[in-house]
């Protein structure tokens, strides 16, 4: 603004009152020369209807003509993950996004968390499940637009971080008298847990270990608990193990795939995301599917449908 030229009152009026420069939630109110020009004109406003009605007509018509479309485009996917497929998922993420330049943004908890939320209404626009129970339980429940398809299979490990530990035995070793906590994600709602105690009870060993079982609330806080050392061993996803950050830590080992059943994990569009964001949550869906997205779930352990 040239210097000697005044700025006319509504032009100041017209910037405080915009939406996008002081009504965003995340920012707070702090008063600036504009706002402070405008106060002095408070007091004639105050007794002037006419004055009010043409800054109400502007505000209107400036709201009216701005166009919010494309900010909420830019918005990010909300991918709801189960916690054992995290680490691939945010490979995928960097990829998926690098590839199409579209930003999502992982919500990571067990998947009969995740999937009550959906139900509830929570916005996630997909979820990718440690199993096909939890997705195919939305669909049929009317939170999902499609039946669940399966992007892979996962397995079991055995993982400690104390060196003296035979892990080589195999599952037996949950018996060594060394052994005080064990450490399992929660059977009731990850897929893994339940999968774990069926692998423990396929043996002989389940009345001498159950006592010992330490519950996580999904695989994530599982491996905290193994990774810490507060357990002294746990029962994980071979996906969480073949993570680099997590290259070098402990030692484990496979659980025999006879003891449990074959992990299978399913993918559903929620109904969220069919009506909100039909285009771009279909796109991410497919991407899961993908050779690029596939390779990387095999690096990561799991098996290919």
């Amino acid at each position: 603004m040239k210097k000697g030229v005044k700025k006319p009152f509504f032009s100041f009026a017209v910037s405080f009152f915009d939406p996008t420069a002081c009504c965003t939630p995340s920012e707070s109110f702090r008063p600036n020369k504009r706002q402070s020009l405008l106060a002095s004109w408070l007091p004639p406003l105050q007794t002037s209807t006419l004055a009010l009605f043409i800054i109400t007509a502007i505000l209107v018509t400036n709201c009216r003509g701005r166009d919010y479309s494309s900010q909420e485009r830019e918005r990010p996917l909300a991918i709801a993950v189960a916690a054992n497929a995290l680490y691939a998922m945010q490979e995928i993420e960097a990829a998926f996004e690098k590839k199409e330049g579209n930003s999502i943004d992982l919500v990571s908890a067990s998947s009969g968390k995740l999937s009550t939320q959906i139900v509830q209404g929570a916005p996630y626009h997909l979820f990718v499940s440690a199993d096909m129970k939890y997705p195919d339980f939305l669909y049929r429940a009317g939170a999902a637009a499609a039946p669940p398809k399966p992007y892979a299979y996962g397995a079991l490990v055995l993982w400690s971080m104390r060196p003296d530990l035979p892990i080589g035995k195999g599952i037996e070793v949950l018996t060594d008298p060394s052994v005080k906590k064990i450490a399992i994600a929660n059977p009731e709602t990850a897929p893994y847990g339940a999968e774990a105690i069926r692998a423990i009870e396929s043996t002989d060993i389940a009345e001498e270990v159950f006592p010992r079982l330490v519950y996580g609330e999904s695989i994530g806080q599982t491996s905290q608990y193994i990774s810490s050392g507060a357990c002294d061993i746990g029962i994980t996803a071979k996906s969480v193990v073949l993570a680099p950050e997590m290259a070098g830590k402990g030692q484990w080992t496979d659980v025999d795939s006879s003891l449990y059943q074959a992990i299978a994990q399913g993918a559903v569009i929620t109904n969220f995301g069919q009506k909100a964001e039909p285009e771009r949550s279909r796109l991410f869906f497919d991407y899961l599917f993908s050779d690029e997205a596939r390779q990387i779930f095999m690096r990561y352990g799991y098996r290919l449908p």
